[in-house]
Formats: structure tokens, sequence, C-alpha cells
């Protein structure tokens, strides 16, 4: 089998506390990105947690289980935190969301 240019990797903890790495590919990113969706609500609803050395995870599982998102609730990282009060303090919002952040960043940066 020739090895496909779009893979994803996940370090796991499996519900009986083994730390795993699991790996997917497909041919086209579309198609990955949909095995990842179903994979992550598998993982997700079956007791699986991932590992994520050193990065925040942020987000949740939709209550339908459908995607993995930051979710529209999900509040703002301290990174676009520290941003907004550094470069706009006078539109930071106590609260502010990660969406709200983000809308605001890419206003600000004409994204």
């Amino acid at each position: 089998m020739q090895e496909t240019k779009n893979s994803v990797t996940y370090s796991v903890k499996t519900p009986n506390g083994y730390e795993v790495l699991f790996t997917m590919r497909d041919d086209t990113p579309e198609l990955l990105l949909a095995k990842m969706q179903k994979l992550e609500i598998h993982m997700a609803t079956n007791g699986f947690e991932a590992i994520t050395k050193g990065y925040k995870k942020s987000g949740s599982y939709s209550n339908s289980g459908s995607s993995f998102s930051g979710g529209s609730d999900a509040p703002a990282t301290e990174k676009q935190e520290s941003l907004i009060k550094a470069k706009w303090p006078l539109e930071w919002k106590e609260g502010m969301t990660k969406a709200e952040a983000n809308t605001l960043i890419s206003s600000k940066y004409g994204k």
C-alpha cells in the first residue's frame, strides 16, 4: 500500500488507561476530515481521553455528538485575551467567547 499525503495521528488514553498512538490516512483531506469527525465522536463517547502534551484542548463535542469545535460558548483563549487587551483594550469584554474574539481579531487584521 502506497503512503498517502493526508494523515492524522491521535495520542489518546484508552478507557483502560493505556496511552496509544492512532494514525489514520486517506486520499483526500475531505475524506480524512470526515473520518476524523466520526472517530473523535466515537472516542469521546466511549471513554477515550486526548493526550495534549503542551497544548490546551479547547472546546468540546456538541450535545448532538455531530462535531468537534471550539464551540460558540467556549471562552476566549489566553492568547486571544492577551492580544485583544494589548492592542484594543477598550474592546475586551469579560466573558468573551472564543468565537467573539476570533471575529474581533479577524476584523482588525482585515481577514
